[in-house]
C-alpha cells in the first residue's frame, strides 16, 4: 500500500518510481542518473544530492530536497499538496529547497 503523499503524486497521474522498488543500496549518482534518464524529478530528504548537483555538476531533471526532520506521512503529504498547488511548474530542471515553509528554488 501506498503511503498518503505518494498516494497524491498518482491521483495527479503523475508516473514516480521508487528507489526502494529497485535497489534500496542504489548510489546517489545512480539515483539522478534514472531519474534524469525518465525526466523525471527526484523528492528526497537527503541533503547529499545537494553537493552532487552543484559541487560535482550532475546533470538533472529536478530536485525537490525536503528538509523536514521527524515529519510524518500526514505532513508530508501537506507539504507535497502545498508545493504541488503553489509550484509544481518551477520544480523541474532546478533544484529545490523546501524549509520552515518555504520552497528556495535555484536556478
Amino acid at each position: 500500500m501506498l503511503n498518503p503523499w505518494l498516494h497524491f503524486l498518482r491521483q495527479k497521474s503523475l508516473k514516480f518510481i521508487r528507489i526502494v522498488d529497485i535497489n534500496s543500496r542504489m548510489s546517489d549518482t545512480d539515483i539522478i542518473t534514472l531519474a534524469f534518464q525518465n525526466n523525471a524529478i527526484l523528492i528526497t530528504v537527503d541533503k547529499d544530492f545537494g553537493d552532487l548537483i552543484f559541487y560535482s555538476g550532475k546533470v538533472h531533471s529536478g530536485v525537490l530536497l525536503l528538509r523536514i526532520e521527524d515529519a510524518s506521512s500526514d505532513d508530508f503529504l501537506k507539504i507535497i499538496q502545498f508545493i504541488f498547488e503553489n509550484y509544481w511548474e518551477q520544480i523541474p530542471n532546478n533544484f529545490c529547497v523546501f524549509k520552515n515553509g518555504k520552497l528556495r528554488i535555484r536556478r
